[in-house]
């Protein structure tokens, strides 16, 4: 009679045996992170006395080599920008209009692209060049799975270099179900994000800013605690701080205002943060507010919708510019697209009034197609006539 086939080992079954966690045997897999040779002793013989075999996933785990950020090889006087921010894979069904409960209707077309408002201004800013370039890079949490290997592989091709925190075995990559309907109307079904998992501290143990660069550390809305919280340790690094609202309610933002203006060198407000109906008031009492007092950032930009693009700088300028008039097939991208041109122009030393106009315009651009990035302007593409 024959005998029942063994079930294959797990990650589990060596940690087990071997008498460690399973994050030890991860990280003796995949090489991320350095353990102790006790512990290696150990995980190695559990993984011969099992005959361990790895799954695809941990497979591509030992293959896996998420980039480093090596200052010290970028061409001098490059700026760099850091953005804090998630990255996930969006599913986007494109349909006729969205549906009624229990309805069932045919998608134009299904397509996977890569997401998070984190993803979308880091490979939106590398991919400008010219006049616009910088050095970008992503610190984000990404998972021990096959899809998180696929973003990891998706911002590489767009020239960004993630730093990724190191996660939980179990942890896989957050997913997001869009639904565009004709008239560019959005619905957006995500998974929360764990702001909790992006290792700040770590990256500001590593990285100190030359004095002969630029270097921005942007913030998207669900990362403002954090910011905040380490923002004397960011300046001292050399560090200028920004913030994108993106994942802001406007009540939070309403509650933390008057500290994200003290603390924040550039803020880009997206038009999901402001009040509903108040546009207009929200930027009149913004420049009321620069007039009032004495702290104030370089250029706080609104992405107002109708309102178009509007630039506050201190002592009350300011500068308002229209979206050019494009028929917008998806605008969910188009307040990090804002966010992407306006800092990479800001940190080459580009004026705020061109710096808004050049961000106008690559809006306008992403709004042209489906998904954020499927279109990526070009610093060419920016020029007004």
């Amino acid at each position: 009679m024959s005998g029942v086939p063994h079930k294959p080992a797990t990650i589990a079954d060596v940690a087990e045996l071997a008498g460690v966690a399973k994050s030890s045997v991860s990280n003796y897999l995949n090489g991320q992170v350095r353990v102790a040779d006790a512990t290696a002793a150990r995980i190695s013989m559990a993984i011969t006395k099992l005959n361990y075999r790895p799954t695809a996933v941990a497979r591509s785990l030992t293959t896996r080599r998420r980039s480093v950020l090596d200052i010290n090889r970028l061409p001098p006087g490059l700026p760099c920008l850091t953005v804090v921010g998630d990255a996930c894979i969006e599913t986007i069904a494109q349909i006729g209009a969205l549906p009624s409960s229990g309805e069932h209707v045919s998608a134009k077309q299904i397509l996977k692209v890569l997401g998070g408002a984190g993803a979308n201004v880091a490979a939106l800013a590398a991919g400008l060049g010219g006049e616009l370039a910088v050095s970008v890079s992503l610190l984000t949490s990404l998972g021990y799975d096959l899809d998180s290997d696929w973003i990891n592989s998706e911002l590489a091709s767009r020239d960004v270099i993630v730093i990724s925190s190191p996660a939980d075995p179990d942890r896989r990559a957050a997913q997001s179900m869009v639904m565009i309907a004709s008239g560019a109307e959005r619905t957006v079904i995500s998974e929360e994000v764990d702001p909790g998992q992006v290792d700040l501290d770590g990256f500001l143990s590593r990285n100190e800013v030359p004095v002969d660069r630029r270097w921005c550390l942007q913030f998207d809305g669900y990362h403002v605690e954090s910011a905040l919280a380490r923002i004397s340790d960011i300046r001292a690094a050399g560090f200028l701080p920004a913030m994108h609202t993106a994942g802001l309610s406007h009540e939070r933002m309403d509650e933390i205002l008057e500290a994200i203006l003290d603390e924040f060198a550039v803020v880009v407000v997206s038009h999901a943060s402001l009040p509903p109906d108040g546009e207009g008031a929200f930027i009149d009492q913004l420049v009321e507010t620069s007039l009032e007092r004495g702290q104030w950032p370089e250029a706080v930009l609104v992405c107002a919708g109708t309102e178009g693009l509007v630039a506050i700088e201190r002592g009350g300028r300011s500068c308002r510019v229209a979206f050019p008039d494009v028929a917008a097939v998806d605008e969910g991208g188009m307040d990090d697209a804002v966010a992407a041109t306006f800092l990479a122009a800001w940190l080459n030393g580009i004026s705020v009034s061109r710096a808004i106009s050049m961000a106008a315009r690559a809006a306008a651009i992403v709004a042209g197609s489906v998904g954020s990035q499927e279109r990526r302007p070009l610093v060419c593409d920016l020029e007004t006539a």
